[in-house]
């Protein structure tokens, strides 16, 4: 048999139907339902991840704060502008560290209970990190995954507080 006769299998890729509107608008759906399901789970760790920096910064800044006062060294622990590292703590924190960043910025504060109970229980020298945030939806992430780690909330403000300063280097 000869291929001019039909006996022969055509030989090549088999023919294919062109794709419709309705193929494209099935391909299309699912697409949609599979962004719809992954995007909001995207969103949620990349917002967790944020969350995460955050905490780490704050737990880095709680750390130099216990350096510094196990040290002594009280200057390194006063007072800076919101956004603003004290010069006196940069020793304590690492090269790279800084208290300003694109969607948050830290804030440290130092204070003293002055006497009284209160004092005995707690300490007389505490630390306060404020964290302030451009975004509502990324304080929200850390707020819940500081838990109780964190010492207030107001706004799209959140504190933890470094306590009893003056016994750490007990």
């Amino acid at each position: 048999m000869s291929a001019a006769s039909g006996g022969w299998a055509r030989l090549g890729p088999p023919r294919r139907r062109p794709r419709t509107v309705f193929d494209w608008m099935i391909g299309l759906s699912l697409v949609a339902i599979v962004a719809a399901v992954v995007l909001p789970h995207a969103r949620h760790a990349v917002a967790e991840r944020s969350a995460r920096e955050v905490l780490a910064a704050v737990y880095t800044l709680q750390e130099a704060a216990r350096e510094a006062a196990a040290a002594g060294d009280w200057l390194a622990l006063q007072d800076a502008q919101p956004g603003q590292m004290p010069e006196g703590l940069e020793p304590y924190l690492p090269d790279d560290f800084t208290f300003d960043h694109r969607a948050w910025s830290l804030d440290w504060d130092f204070y003293g209970i002055e006497g009284g109970l209160r004092s005995v229980i707690v300490g007389d020298r505490h630390g306060g990190i404020t964290v302030s945030f451009d975004s509502p939806e990324l304080a929200e992430h850390v707020q819940g995954v500081a838990g109780r780690r964190m010492w207030v909330r107001i706004d799209n403000h959140i504190s933890f507080l470094v306590p009893t300063l003056d016994q750490a280097g007990v």
